[in-house]
């Protein structure tokens, strides 16, 4: 009690040990980063092998396969995934979770390094790097004019915005897509070639040897030195044209006499639009640890001040903000947490009649959310979602501890106690009550904090958030409450009369919440004397939320409208840049006819995307503003979209954690022709469920191409070699770009190949000149070898060293869980042979390991929580029957699950978890309260308990309805409310499910188990006063 009093009588120390927290923690708050969500560290390392020219099934057998075998034997390696496609390979080498990546890319590299030298001479050295999970761009900005032509567009774009964004602070990168590149385009004529004896490797080497410049040191003059260099580099492009090249036997011509020398652009590689115009897109992206927030305002700052200098008739507009969404729902998150507050006071002053003591009890919620900023950015938390979470979801669990001490401080004062001794005295009798329920808070979300996995590192923050908030409520309460309250009441002699006229006017109040404790006590009544009956409604209930659950889907997270939507579309491999332009001018005509349409950008190409691949992301109107969500105006769009041939798409909404569908079929054989049979019979049978919006298939059709087959005699008579052979090809062809030309600063490629007019004829390609021997002879190409058509595996997929196909499917209907349930009915009649089998994988696997790792933290939650009771109340009996509110919250939480249509999310899960904190503080009251009765009035348990629950009646309601009420803002929509929606909605439903019956089965059961206690237990398990 000396602690207590001493808070009392020192009311400043008090108010300055309180402050101390609360400054440090909004000087905390200032500092914090801001994200959508918590940093994670995926143990994932990249492997990215460069093969120029190689098609899938060459890459696969000598790149993949050696890495593949090089790291397998590195420890703690959860899969090897390998995606191969023409001219290079991605092999992602996934580890198990709480393995130190930065160690694991060092060993990988060492590992990849060892067998370079077995790896193909032309190859590029393989890039290994950690894999970044959030490495999206979080702005794009599009430039666009009706004026100025694209290319110039992109000259600005490339030359000068791109190096303005890049100075932002906070900005890793910025990618240019779209418009088109400045190149020198050297054409050859092949019978011009041909006729002066030359090859293209030789105009080539020509150029690179003409175009160049060499410092050749400096005249020393006296006073001062005169540098000498030799200056051959191209002034202009006519001087590329006019330069002169000699041929052994053939004399001395000009460039031009054998090409023409066009100051073009490069082929097409991506191409963007914003709102239907040619545009330039730069897409910004962050540096991994800066603030999100911080870096688009500069990026903004920099934006505004680049519209003022922009050359005229050119725009630049936001065409994608990625940090408009986390504003929102930072802001809307925040907004809740403050209208929690506001509602739990609000709460408080009904219940007490008294604003002042209303205030000295909300007073609390905001010390503890402050003060937990510091522990916040001690350890490194960002402001995001979910720590704000966090804090939502504890307003009312934070106000509890306060509710009870300042209830039966006001019991112990309206009794005429000495306001100091009655606040001191009215403190120490709840101690143990308040701090077993504060104990079960922090040792319920202790396991929160330390799960496995991803969901471990997501929600690290949550439960320490939680525990950190809750440990500076009980600081609070038992410092802050009692001194605060022996202020507010010591000042008039009828605690009853509140504050002005407003307490009294609320007296109607009181006494209606003594009528419904007067009503509820003739129930108790009731089920005190047909015990077994309760009991087995109870149980009844139970038995039914188990029962609906059967009804309930299930899926990682929850969909959130972010009033964004991307159509991610795919063309054949060998369809060309200017297809996929054209079915892009589809595409746009279709999102135009979308009335919520706030503006919408598309791309062709770009970083690490092929040219047959497109994406477009469309930004809608705010939720609040349209009749339809996001997920229904993507619905809208799947139809159209179908009509486009040859046409693979998806059209996500909203924002997802997981994977880039919403279920992976994975199919695993020996026979890769008949794994390809089996994969279009299986994503047959998923299209006939009708539960598809799309379904994407890891094969595509082979693609076409012409080989040349070298003949291995004629090679050896000629002297030629493959090397050279396929050089020269690809020179022809793609074109050698070793050589650039230099203008104002900037440098151009200057590319070397034969004119198209003879690259799309087989004949004419034939006749193309290669030098072939030690005297490097020139012949025609066909003279050692025959081209052939053929197709090619457009792409490979591998998984643990062994091929495989996998259908990423999109869900329109039903949940992810019911979905899955389907299919492995109907995969039944798929009939595969013995070496063949189907896994499901993607957000399956996501799923399944969330559901352990929720079950590994609700066990040890619930154990924890039993421990903590039984060290509190020295007993091992009423530990159980406080325990036996759990499966009530259970019930509460399916109940809610099935009637609200959420589905059993991770965000549910949790709120399962936290729910055992929450459920067992009513039931701590009624126990501890009964116990001491038991022992006042004998053997009448029933009236022990009874008295006991009229006693704690208002504690408890009053606790429950203010945890509801700052939990109430986190159930309503705005941005991200999806998140919070699902985890404050089952938590609502299972603390109204929970409380009715604790206030009519928790006592029943005391009765039976203290009877048990008292004659039925040894004496070592008795409870000890």
């Amino acid at each position: 009690m000396n602690i207590i009093r001493l808070f009392i009588n020192r009311p400043v120390t008090t108010m300055m040990m309180v402050l101390v927290f609360v400054v440090l923690g909004y000087i905390s708050y200032q500092r914090m980063n801001v994200d959508l969500f918590p940093d994670v560290d995926v143990p994932v390392v990249l492997v990215t092998q460069v093969y120029e020219g190689a098609a899938p099934e060459e890459i696969e057998i000598q790149v993949v396969k050696k890495v593949e075998d090089a790291v397998s034997n590195i420890s703690d390696i959860k899969h090897i995934n390998s995606k191969i496609y023409e001219n290079y390979a991605l092999t992602i080498i996934e580890f198990h979770y709480g393995v130190d990546t930065d160690i694991k890319a060092i060993e990988v590299k060492d590992k990849v390094e060892a067998i370079t030298q077995d790896l193909p001479e032309d190859a590029d050295k393989p890039i290994i790097e950690k894999f970044d999970p959030f490495d999206e761009p979080i702005l794009s900005v599009s430039l666009y004019s009706d004026s100025i032509p694209i290319h110039e567009i992109y000259e600005y774009a490339d030359n000068v915005l791109k190096d303005r964004f890049s100075q932002v602070g906070g900005v890793a990168s910025v990618e240019v897509v779209g418009g088109k590149e400045r190149q020198i385009n050297v054409r050859a004529d092949l019978p011009k070639l041909m006729n002066y004896g030359v090859s293209l490797t030789d105009l080539a080497a020509a150029i690179n040897a003409r175009n160049i410049d060499v410092p050749a040191g400096s005249m020393d003059r006296g006073l001062f030195e005169i540098g000498v260099r030799l200056k051959g580099q191209f002034e202009t492009v006519q001087d590329i044209a006019d330069m002169h090249i000699a041929v052994k036997d053939r004399g001395i011509f000009q460039l031009k006499d054998v090409a023409t020398v066009e100051d073009g652009f490069k082929d097409i590689t991506s191409a963007a639009r914003f709102n239907g115009r040619e545009a330039v897109i730069l897409e910004i992206y962050k540096q991994t640890d800066s603030n999100v927030v911080q870096t688009a305002d500069g990026v903004y700052s920099v934006l505004d001040r680049i519209r003022e200098g922009l050359p005229p008739g050119l725009m630049a507009e936001l065409s994608w903000d990625n940090t408009d969404f986390i504003r929102e729902s930072i802001s809307d998150a925040l907004s809740s947490i403050f209208l929690g507050v506001v509602l739990t006071a609000l709460v408080l002053f009904l219940f007490l009649g008294d604003i002042r003591m209303a205030l000295v009890a909300a007073v609390v919620i905001p010390t503890s959310i402050v003060s937990s900023f510091m522990v916040m950015q001690a350890l490194g938390f960002t402001l995001n979602i979910v720590t704000l979470m966090a804090l939502g979801v504890s307003i009312g669990a934070l106000v509890a501890n306060a509710i009870v001490i300042i209830e039966n401080i006001y019991k112990h004062i309206l009794g005429h106690d000495d306001p100091k001794e009655g606040t001191v005295r009215g403190t120490w009798e709840v101690l143990v009550a308040v701090l077993a329920s504060a104990g079960t808070n922090i040792v319920v979300f202790v396991p929160i904090a330390f799960m496995k996995g991803v969901f471990g590192q997501v929600f690290y923050p949550f439960g320490i958030t939680v525990v950190a908030a809750t440990v500076f409520s009980i600081i609070a309460s038992f410092s802050l409450t009692p001194m605060l309250s022996y202020f507010a009441m010591r000042s008039t002699k009828d605690p009853e009369k509140g504050w002005g006229v407003i307490g009294p006017r609320l007296k109607f109040f009181a006494l209606g919440v003594e009528k419904v404790r007067d009503e509820y006590l003739k129930v108790l009544d009731v089920c005190l004397r047909r015990r077994k009956l309760t009991v087995v409604f109870t149980v009844l209930i139970f038995a039914g939320s188990i029962f609906v659950m059967r009804y309930v889907g299930g899926e990682p997270f929850p969909p959130s409208d972010s009033s964004e939507l991307t159509i991610e579309a795919e063309l054949p491999q060998d369809a060309s840049a200017e297809a996929s332009v054209l079915v892009m001018h589809r595409i746009e005509e279709m999102v135009k006819s979308i009335p919520e349409l706030k503006d919408y950008s598309s791309t062709v190409g770009g970083k690490n995307r092929g040219v047959n691949e497109m994406r477009t992301h469309i930004r809608l109107v705010d939720a609040a503003k349209r009749p339809r969500s996001d997920k229904d105006i993507a619905e809208s769009l799947v139809e159209p979209l179908c009509t486009i041939p040859d046409l693979e798409f998806s059209v996500t909404a909203g924002r997802s954690f997981g994977n880039e569908g919403d279920m992976d079929i994975e199919l695993y054989g020996p026979d890769y022709s008949e794994l390809v049979k089996i994969s279009e019979r299986a994503r047959g049978i998923m299209n006939e469920t009708g539960n598809y919006q799309s379904i994407i298939s890891s094969y595509k059709v082979p693609k076409r191409e012409m080989r040349f087959i070298s003949d291995s005699f004629k090679s050896t008579v000629y002297g030629g070699k493959n090397i050279g052979l396929g050089g020269t090809l690809r020179a022809a062809i793609e074109g050698d770009s070793s050589s650039v030309f230099r203008e104002r600063g900037q440098e151009y490629d200057i590319n070397v190949a034969l004119d198209e007019k003879y690259t799309g004829s087989i004949n004419l390609l034939g006749a193309i000149l290669v030098p072939l021997g030690e005297d490097k002879l020139l012949f025609p190409i066909n003279k050692v070898g025959v081209f052939v058509p053929a197709r090619a595996e457009a792409s490979i997929e591998r998984k643990d060293k062994e091929r495989k196909i996998t259908l990423t499917s999109y869900i329109s209907r039903l949940s992810l869980t019911e979905n899955m349930a389907i299919l492995k009915e109907k995969f039944k009649g798929l009939d595969l042979g013995r070496d063949y089998r189907i896994e499901f994988a993607g957000d399956v696997e996501i799923n399944q390991e969330a559901s352990e790792a929720v079950s590994e933290a609700f066990v040890i939650a619930t154990i924890l929580t039993f421990m903590l009771l039984a060290a509190i109340l020295n007993s091992f009996v009423h530990p159980f029957t406080i325990m036996l509110t759990v499966p009530l919250g259970l019930a509460g939480v399916f109940y809610t699950l099935f009637f609200s249509g959420i589905t059993m999310n991770m965000l549910a899960m949790m709120s399962i978890v936290m729910l055992v904190g929450i459920v067992v503080n009513g039931a701590i009251l009624i126990i501890d309260s009964g116990m001491r009765h038991a022992l006042e009035g004998g053997d009448d348990l029933a009236g022990s308990v009874k008295q006991a629950c009229a006693e704690k009646f208002r504690p408890i309601v009053m606790s429950n309805i203010a945890i509801i009420c700052g939990l109430l803002p986190q159930a309503f929509g705005g941005s991200g409310a999806s998140f919070r929606v699902a985890l404050a909605l089952p938590t609502i439903g299972g603390i109204v499910v929970s409380t009715l019956f604790t206030m009519f089965f928790i006592p029943v059961i005391f009765t039976y188990m203290e009877r048990l206690r008292k004659f039925r237990m040894p004496a070592l398990w008795k409870a000890k006063d």
